[in-house]
């Protein structure tokens, strides 16, 4: 989905982008199509719902047949969207009615589990891998997993849950960087308490995390 106005030309893009419930329910049942495309990037009208946060719009193209994993011609899906408008509705209807959580953005490389662990999401981080997100995916373009993605926003509750969940902390990216290297680097350059005294937390958290996972020496 490209950060640029998308177009919106079509009677159910407009009521979508209105937020108007009834009158997409209206449309759906004089024939709209709920898997109506539009713009240059072929963006679906699940994907444009699911970013809106329209909820109530989303279910109704879903029980209408929507594709929820067909999003732009990047392969930026619903699921995706959702996570960044931050619409723990919407994942959970997603993901109810069979949303790939692993699916990767080709634009991007990354999945909605490095999108949601980016932007401090919890409960939908907690949402996906209870729904089988995988808290070791690579993004294709660096290497970096969730947990990395968690470390670099300074958000310890959410790498505490993916360390939980099997996140290695000792994975590296492409460029050889551990979640650790990451937060270890990023420490001198904070001044906040409350930053601080995240990055210390996930230091921490870390720390623990690599010497549970070292083999033990007599």
């Amino acid at each position: 989905m490209d950060n640029e106005a998308f177009q919106v030309s079509t009677p159910l893009f407009r009521a979508i982008e209105n937020g108007e419930a009834a009158v997409v329910k209206r449309l759906l049942d004089e024939g709209a199509d709920p898997n109506e495309c539009n713009g240059h990037e072929e963006d679906s009208a699940l994907l444009i719902a699911a970013i809106e946060g329209r909820s109530a719009v989303a279910e109704l193209l879903i029980a209408a047949g929507a594709s929820v994993n067909t999003g732009d011609s990047a392969g930026y899906t619903p699921l995706m969207g959702a996570v960044c408008a931050d619409s723990l509705p919407i994942v959970h209807s997603l993901l109810a009615a069979g949303a790939d959580v692993n699916r990767v953005c080709a634009r991007s490389g990354s999945t909605a589990l490095h999108d949601a662990a980016s932007g401090n999401h919890l409960e939908i981080v907690k949402a996906l891998l209870d729904a089988g997100a995988n808290p070791n995916a690579e993004e294709n373009l660096d290497g970096c997993t969730p947990l990395m993605c968690a470390v670099q926003a300074l958000a310890p509750r959410v790498a505490e849950l993916l360390l939980q969940h099997g996140a290695h902390a000792t994975a590296r990216s492409t460029r050889g960087d551990s979640p650790l290297d990451y937060i270890n680097n990023e420490l001198p350059y904070l001044w906040e308490p409350i930053k601080c005294a995240r990055a210390r937390r996930i230091q921490a958290l870390l720390q623990a995390a690599a010497q549970a996972s070292s083999p033990a020496t007599n």
